[in-house]
């Protein structure tokens, strides 16, 4: 670790927050939005700070051995070949719900918002889902996460409206659609500096040990030279 933070020193590499902010926003970009981000920064138990220091070391290392790596125009062609998928960006919806027994709770609720009470205010005292403390929102989801009536009335409504009383397995469900996006289909030219630097993440492991051998042989020579 003294042998990494001495060529950094010496390479004069300043990461600032502002390239930290710059990576962070291309991980949310690349999860599927800020809040899928903050849903798997939980689940590891990771806070913003811990991101923080995560990618400001991982961009340091790309400093040092990035300009070792040869990326060329038919490793990046072929990258796209096999994975184009993963460039599409699917319908998303940003939905929350509340989640009830019976249909007559569920009535008693739609009730209780046609006269004007808060949605969220609602979840809280209503809601049998674990979203409930916070005022029922799910988050994105794509199609295809969950189960296929709720999906259908989710995907269906406008941005703003409520649903009536939607049946699942799991109880009856009132959703209200908060955000919508559109999916997009990817390209290789669209996504050439995406696809450039998912090859760069994949050869950093390999090149910084390349790299780090040969930086404690130098030392080594350096120490023996010394004594």
């Amino acid at each position: 670790e003294k042998i990494i933070e001495a060529e950094i020193e010496k390479a004069d590499i300043d990461i600032t927050q502002e390239d930290i902010d710059k990576e962070f926003a291309n991980m949310e970009n690349y999860y599927g939005g800020a809040d899928v981000l903050a849903q798997t920064m939980a689940q590891y138990g990771m806070t913003r700070e811990d991101m923080d220091e995560n990618i400001k070391s991982n961009l340091a290392i790309k400093n040092l051995v990035g300009s070792d790596i040869e990326i060329t125009d038919a490793e990046i062609a072929e990258f796209y070949l096999e994975n184009s998928d993963i460039f599409n960006k699917p319908e998303q919806v940003n939905a929350s719900h509340i989640l009830v027994d019976t249909e007559d709770e569920a009535n008693e609720v739609i009730g209780k918002l046609d006269a004007g009470e808060i949605f969220e205010d609602l979840a809280l005292e209503y809601s049998i889902d674990g979203s409930a403390s916070n005022g029922g929102n799910l988050g994105f989801f794509g199609k295809g996460q969950m189960v296929e009536p709720f999906e259908d009335a989710a995907f269906s409504l406008p941005i703003g409206e409520v649903s009536k009383p939607v049946q699942s397995e799991f109880g009856y469900h009132i959703i209200k659609v908060l955000e919508k996006t559109e999916g997009t289909e990817g390209s290789l030219e669209g996504n050439k500096e995406e696809i450039k630097d998912m090859i760069m993440e994949s050869k950093i492991p390999e090149a910084f040990t390349a790299w780090y051998e040969a930086k404690l042989e130098e030392y080594k020579v350096v120490n023996n030279l010394n004594k």
